[in-house]
């Protein structure tokens, strides 16, 4: 299954075109501008991937003004994505190495302003795991892999459904008191979640559980999507404890009347095709924005070794950059 780790990784240097003291590296599927100096004769580093947070101390210094939180930015005008560290003596290939570090991954709260109070967590109303992005993992897929490629809509996550006949919402990570006061049951209760998938799956005497992402209005800043209020596409369904397919993820959602995620491409894998949807305009709404990304999954159902579901993300590096 996915992790998040920071791991020693062979260094490659190419020169930098605009700064004699730097140089690019390049990870997997990333690259970092690093100090040329720091990799006279080393041959491997530690890869900090973004969306890292970095210890609170003098050797990590120079990241104070970021708040310690590894993001995108351009250094003399080219990209550089992650942290690049040259290795400690007896640091292997392929060791992990982030306890040693200190480094955590960075999880956003849910927002104050969504406020509402946590439920009691229930066992069946399991929350949805982070999607990889594909750069950590570029060989998820090959070409000629039939795949479904979606727009990745910036929102706040959400998840609703039925559990032992008890209807539930909630985050990423919590349950939420329903009804109440939060932006989840808000927007349940605005759309009478509840009601709508009772009525769908009454005859069926299953739980089933929506995972979804609530965009609009008060949801992520000037990424509106061209709405004056809340709205949510649903983006995957469990029925008994099993994700579905995408096409019946289709048939169940036109059965209820909810929306999904635009489909920007279906066919076969092609990295130079996900690189081309990743940046660009939204296809959501009045079109007004950047997209944050895009979502990479297969036709059917199928796991991988690494990633757990073989679905992956890439995010737009406009929204990367843009990103405070």
């Amino acid at each position: 299954m996915s992790q998040f780790i920071v791991e020693v990784v062979p260094v490659k240097l190419e020169k930098h075109p605009d700064a004699d003291s730097l140089s690019i590296a390049f990870v997997k599927g990333w690259q970092c501008v690093v100090k040329t100096s720091d990799f006279e004769g080393k041959s491997f580093g530690a890869y900090i991937p973004i969306d890292s947070i970095v210890p609170d101390t003098y050797e990590w210094e120079f990241m104070r003004s970021r708040n310690f939180r590894v993001k995108t930015i351009k250094l003399r005008k080219v990209l550089s994505q992650g942290l690049l560290v040259p290795a400690k003596e007896g640091w292997e290939e392929g060791q992990d190495v982030t306890e040693e570090l200190g480094v955590k991954k960075y999880e956003p709260p849910d927002p104050v302003s969504f406020g509402g109070d946590n439920a009691p967590n229930v066992a069946g109303f399991s929350y949805k795991t982070d999607i990889e992005r594909i750069q950590n993992y570029p060989e998820v897929f090959h070409d000629k892999d039939p795949v479904i490629i979606t727009e990745k809509i910036h929102g706040t996550n959400y998840r609703f459904g039925i559990v032992e006949n008890v209807f539930y919402v909630g985050s990423h990570f919590n349950i939420k008191k329903h009804p109440g006061g939060s932006i989840y049951s808000l927007v349940a209760t605005k759309y009478d979640l509840e009601n709508r998938v009772v009525e769908a799956f009454k005859s069926y005497d299953e739980d089933v559980i929506f995972y979804a992402e609530i965009y609009g209005k008060s949801i992520q800043g000037s990424f509106t999507y061209g709405l004056t209020v809340q709205d949510f596409v649903v983006f995957d369904v469990q029925v008994n404890g099993k994700f579905v397919d995408w096409d019946e993820l289709q048939i169940i959602c036109e059965r209820i009347g909810f929306k999904t995620p635009p489909v920007l491409y279906r066919g076969p894998f092609s990295l130079k095709k996900v690189e081309a949807l990743a940046d660009g305009l939204t296809v959501l709404g009045n079109g007004s924005h950047i997209r944050e990304g895009v979502v990479i999954r297969s036709e059917e159902e199928q796991l991988d070794n690494y990633v757990g579901r073989k679905w992956i993300k890439m995010i737009s590096n406009a929204y990367l950059l843009k990103e405070k």
